[in-house]
């Protein structure tokens, strides 16, 4: 069955994925005045690579939610990278009443993704409406910024950097235009990636 989802982050990372000393080592920045901005570029830029590349960078909680459950014992796929582990499932029954999955019915790895522990099929679900039924609530990211690849963090830096850099009060000096940065996600979205 083809499914229908959206991912929306329910937690933010409690840290940085690249640190304010790092951001300003690469962008030769001294002093504290401008800590408020670079955060807000290193944040937005760690968003940008996660929906870029599809993968949790630091540990965040998000929802994903989808018109239904698989068909029959299909493995409900989770569509965010680094997924660590699945906290609970709601989804609205055939009385259109809100239940919790318990969790003792289905179990998570990142091989297979949640599958159904018991003989039978997913619980039923209301279709009387095309809305949003299933409601999957998971843990992506790691939980150390120490702990990202280094190509996750040169990413962010030069996105950091091509948004600080604005070609149009720098005279065109910047003339990178994102290359760099669309180069290492193209290397980053392999699946042979860690």
């Amino acid at each position: 069955m083809s499914q229908n989802w959206t991912l929306t982050r329910t937690s933010s990372p409690s840290g940085l994925a690249v640190s304010l000393s790092e951001v300003k080592a690469h962008l030769r920045i001294s002093g504290t005045a401008q800590d408020s901005e670079l955060t807000l570029l290193v944040e937005a830029s760690t968003e940008k690579l996660e929906r870029d590349i599809n993968r949790g960078i630091l540990q965040a909680t998000w929802q994903q939610a989808q018109q239904a459950f698989p068909d029959c014992q299909d493995a409900i796929k989770i569509y965010m990278g680094n997924t660590t582990a699945v906290s609970s499932i709601t989804y609205v029954d055939s009385d259109k009443a809100t239940q919790t999955l318990s969790t003792s019915l289905y179990s998570f790895s990142v091989s297979r993704g949640v599958v159904f522990n018991e003989g039978d099929n997913w619980p039923e679900t209301d279709i009387a409406t095309a809305s949003d039924k299933v409601f999957v609530n998971f843990t992506a990211g790691v939980s150390d910024a120490d702990c990202l690849p280094r190509l996750y963090k040169q990413a962010i830096l030069m996105e950091t950097g091509r948004a600080y850099f604005d070609p149009a009060q720098e005279a065109q000096t910047n003339t990178d235009n994102g290359r760099s940065y669309e180069l290492l996600v193209r290397k980053l979205i392999r699946s042979s990636y860690p």
